[in-house]
């Protein structure tokens, strides 16, 4: 992150303008931010620096998620207090582009009014129309979040009071490098749109939720190792995932704003594989492994219940063993029913939440007979039985269903009627005006809107656009992207969320004692002289420890100063290990080599 301060420079009709790059006085404040970016770099392991004496001080300490939400708070301080020093005004604003290091296209702003003031902050195009606009009530001290800036250019911001005197802020963002996937070129084809409202997109690939513009502008990405859906949250923050493990499941969820800043995190006693989705009591629907949703309580960060879909299949019939993952994950309002993609025979099925099977909709020949007063039956030649299960929705008995060919592209996006109670289906709308071409697909609401994500999973296809977004209005169709990236959610929204309160913020952890995973005890002084030093990157949640090592059949060991040694073999990269009261140090076995990864646990 960086702290830029700025001084105004005198403009015509008494409005002021300053802009953050020409401020000598800059430089101080960068250094100080700079200090606190080394700072979050180290305790996130990329920066591997020895940070405490002993005998592995010449190592780095493996920090864990606390450590992390205390340097979190000593930012929070930071702008506090410079603001309070600094005496900033609207003339002469602090402003801090991305403060928390993983929202690069985020600012803050920070000032004092002599009296109490409404502040509205507004991003302003090329031509001066305001884009987007920020508001910060009737007080003295402003701290304003402003996001949605754009990459690769000055960014202006108006800046004005109650009384309707104006400043003007420059902010420049410059273009980086990060993920290829990040600054995907998107082309805007058509847009009739009536709104703002921007278009979210979540991959499993960019590992980045972002948002475009509806000019195609990328105008927000969280730079953070996170991966599947963003769950939007009703106080405008998100939930996120980390990306936990090997097979792509997730250990521990994270209540985020769009600053970048941390306001809860949750260790998952199961872990979150793919889709996931809100109950009307604040607890979350999410897939887990081995074909499980799983309940958990948001509110009091607590694992309720788990459904295992096989089990609930074998109520019906005994005999049945199933494979596969689960592919979609709903909740019907209207009914009171959980629905379920399964990859086995392209299921969908919605049960309540006792477990009982209300129906399933698959084809007959997949199943014995003792399924059939379960599944549903067409009522008209349209109505196919599915050919895909991804992402699929259901409300208010509307089945909504991405179908797919043999070959695995998508053909057709679906509108089924489901009648529970006679157990028949009806298609009562589909979309086909597209290549078929897509292995991968989203298809959402927003209102009167359908949101129709086709994707493909490379970054392209001889050099073309390989992800389509289109949005229709009832039937007409209103908007149409292509991106070259590959993306497996969508999600249309306003993008900014009124009621900003900056405060430090005391991050919730809601922690699970994982049961300790076998090891074996020994003597490590030869091995660790035969080590060679390889740089491995590791997550270390409580007790947990995930290595971010892409290979099979290696070792963890945790050695102690004295060479007693603690042999681990993780589990898709998991290892919850037995907490001891010296320092750890990290090293992996594989094929015969022996690696020091430089980092060490401090008890």
């Amino acid at each position: 992150m960086a702290k830029k301060e700025s001084k105004a420079k005198p403009k015509k009709q008494n409005k002021k303008k300053f802009n953050i790059k020409t401020d000598k006085t800059v430089i101080a404040v960068l250094i100080s931010f700079i200090i606190l970016t080394l700072i979050i770099l180290v305790v996130t392991g990329v920066i591997p620096v020895g940070t405490k004496k002993g005998a592995f001080s010449k190592y780095a300490v493996l920090y864990n998620s606390s450590e992390l939400m205390e340097h979190q708070k000593s930012i929070d301080e930071n702008i506090i207090t410079s603001s309070e020093l600094q005496g900033n005004t609207m003339k002469e604003p602090m402003v801090i582009v991305n403060p928390y290091g993983t929202s690069p296209l985020s600012a803050i702003i920070v000032f004092n009014t002599p009296e109490e003031t409404n502040i509205t902050a507004n991003l302003l195009s090329n031509s001066g129309n305001s884009l987007l606009t920020f508001k910060s009530e009737n007080k003295t001290e402003h701290i304003i979040p402003v996001y949605g800036l754009y990459m690769g250019r000055d960014n202006k911001i108006e800046l004005k009071d109650s009384n309707g005197n104006t400043e003007e802020v420059i902010i420049p963002i410059e273009k980086k490098e990060y993920h290829p996937g990040v600054f995907a070129d998107a082309k805007v084809s058509d847009n009739t749109l009536g709104d703002d409202d921007f278009i979210f997109l979540y991959s499993k690939e960019s590992r980045m939720p972002l948002a475009y513009d509806q000019a195609g502008d990328l105008r927000w990405f969280l730079d953070y190792n996170s991966n599947k859906k963003v769950l939007y949250l009703d106080n405008g923050n998100i939930l996120i995932s980390d990306a936990s493990s090997s097979i792509g499941t997730s250990e521990t969820l994270m209540e985020v704003d769009l600053l970048g800043k941390v306001h809860k995190i949750y260790e998952l006693e199961k872990p979150y594989f793919d889709n996931i989705v809100m109950l009307p009591n604040n607890n979350i629907l999410y897939g887990s492994v081995d074909n499980t949703i799983v309940e958990y309580d948001l509110t009091e960060g607590k694992f309720i219940t788990s459904y295992n879909i096989p089990d609930l299949f074998k109520k019906i019939d005994t005999e049945l063993t199933i494979d596969g993952n689960i592919t979609a994950v709903d909740y019907d309002q209207s009914s009171g029913l959980i629905l379920a993609g399964i990859q086995y025979g392209n299921t969908l099925l919605a049960f309540d939440k006792s477990g009982e099977v209300k129906w399933m909709f698959s084809n007959p020949e997949n199943y014995s007979d003792k399924f059939s007063t379960h599944l549903l039956n067409p009522v008209n030649e349209s109505t196919t039985y599915p050919g895909g299960s991804v992402n699929s929705k259901l409300n208010g008995g509307i089945l909504r269903l991405i179908n797919k060919n043999e070959r695995g592209f998508i053909t057709s996006f679906n509108d089924y009627v489901i009648d529970s109670g006679n157990k028949t289906i009806r298609q009562n709308w589909n979309y086909i005006n597209f290549n078929p071409r897509y292995y991968l697909g989203d298809y959402a609401l927003s209102g009167n809107e359908r949101l129709l994500l086709l994707s493909n999973n490379s970054y392209g296809i001889d050099g073309n656009l390989d992800a389509t977004i289109v949005v229709l209005e009832n039937e007409t169709p209103r908007f149409k992207m292509n991106v070259a990236n590959t993306y497996d959610y969508i999600e249309k929204r306003p993008f900014v969320k009124d009621g900003y309160e900056f405060e430090i913020t005391e991050v919730k952890e809601y922690k699970v004692n994982k049961p300790i995973s076998k090891y074996t005890k020994l003597k490590y002084k030869d091995s660790y002289k035969q080590a060679k030093n390889y740089g491995i990157a590791f997550t270390l949640s409580g007790n947990t420890l995930l290595a971010h090592y892409h290979a099979e059949d290696y070792a963890v060991v945790l050695m102690e100063a004295n060479y007693n040694a603690y042999r681990y073999e993780p589990d898709n990269g998991v290892v919850n290990f037995e907490i001891k009261d010296k320092d750890l140090l990290i090293l992996i076995e594989h094929e015969g080599n022996i690696y020091n990864t430089g980092y060490y646990i401090t008890p």
